[in-house]
């Protein structure tokens, strides 16, 4: 038992040993920084994506609410007063003049359907056989 202990004294105290702890300690220390370095890149992406899906989340609710008001009959009734000049029977449009501020009824009367286009080969064998 005596000799194992004075044996590992020695080990200790020997330039071979010490010089074999400094190495390992080194590399050691030098895999320690490496693996710290890649976790903090890690951690700092991984930060970096979680504020990325918020802001695709907040986009996406932005886009739930938008299509939910866009298929309201608010919207499209709005839409077909603005762009086609639809109006409910019995609803009358006045335009103010701005310069004088007087009220002027506007009667508007609802777009004619167009009669569709022949296609192409019956428009050519008309002009051909006219």
């Amino acid at each position: 038992m005596r000799q194992k202990i004075s044996f590992l004294k020695k080990l200790i105290k020997s330039p071979i040993f010490s010089v074999a702890l400094v190495f390992v300690l080194v590399f050691g220390g030098i895999a320690l920084t490496k693996e710290i370095i890649k976790r903090s890149q890690v951690q700092k992406e991984i930060n970096k994506l979680e504020q990325e899906v918020k802001l695709l989340e907040n986009e996406n609710l932005k886009l739930a609410d938008l299509l939910e008001y866009l298929n309201t009959d608010f919207f499209k009734e709005k839409e077909a007063r603005l762009k086609l000049g639809l109006q409910k029977p019995g609803e009358k449009l006045i335009i103010i003049s701005p310069s004088t501020g007087e009220e002027i009824p506007v009667e508007i009367e609802a777009p004619t359907p167009e009669e569709p286009k022949p296609s192409n080969p019956i428009r050519w064998l008309k002009r051909l056989f006219k």
